[in-house]
């Protein structure tokens, strides 16, 4: 399938517009439709030549359970706007469908980078930064904590996102800002620290170009 170019699709959404406004609706949403079905199918294609067409044949069609891993990034990739992120599933979800551990760390980031996305990525990138910061300033306790602060600007759907997928800890208490500390209530959020995983995942997503 060749890729249709942006200036395609909207060309034909204005030709498809006269003489009545539905048709440029659905010129759009097919287009959209093509340029997400071609990247899946890009990343089907370089999946299956890092692991081998008859192997990734063999694989999907006797394990389930890669099967389903494979679906759910697929999806991903057809969704994202992040290159970086299509990548980096690729390259995953290929080391997940050859792996032999018990416990397969690239299955787990494929999960994790089918549900995070630019958004959860960057507020990843800024609570690592707040946590070096707090260890290059010496700082052990939660008093004037940059980790906390950064945490404090970041949406609770974001935070909450990557707690779920194990890119950061979660805050095991709330500091008052006045020298005392106590348990978080249940309408309160914070992190207590970035995972080595949701590090792991900062520098992969670098090295594919992010």
């Amino acid at each position: 399938m060749e890729k249709p170019s942006v200036p395609e699709i909207v060309g034909k959404a204005v030709v498809a517009g006269i003489p009545y406004a539905g048709g440029s609706i659905v010129e759009v949403i097919s287009g959209i439709q093509k340029r997400r079905e071609y990247v899946a199918e890009h990343a089907l294609g370089a999946i299956s030549e890092r692991v081998g067409a008859d192997t990734f044949m063999s694989i999907v069609e006797r394990d389930p359970e890669i099967e389903a891993l494979l679906w759910t990034a697929l999806q991903a990739v057809a969704a994202t706007g992040v290159e970086s992120r299509r990548k980096l599933l690729v390259k995953v979800v290929a080391n997940a469908m050859t792996s032999t551990e018990p416990i397969d760390m690239e299955q787990l980031q494929t999960m994790a980078l089918a549900e995070l996305d630019a958004p959860h990525f960057r507020a990843l990138a800024r609570l690592a930064h707040a946590e070096d910061l707090d260890a290059a300033e010496g700082k052990t306790d939660k008093q004037d904590n940059n980790l906390d602060q950064a945490a404090t600007n970041e949406p609770v759907p974001v935070l909450a996102a990557l707690i779920r997928t194990g890119a950061v800890y979660p805050a095991g208490i709330v500091d008052n800002r006045d020298g005392t500390m106590r348990p978080p209530s249940l309408r309160e959020l914070g992190v207590s620290g970035v995972t080595d995983f949701g590090r792991r995942l900062l520098v992969d997503l670098h090295s594919e170009g992010w």
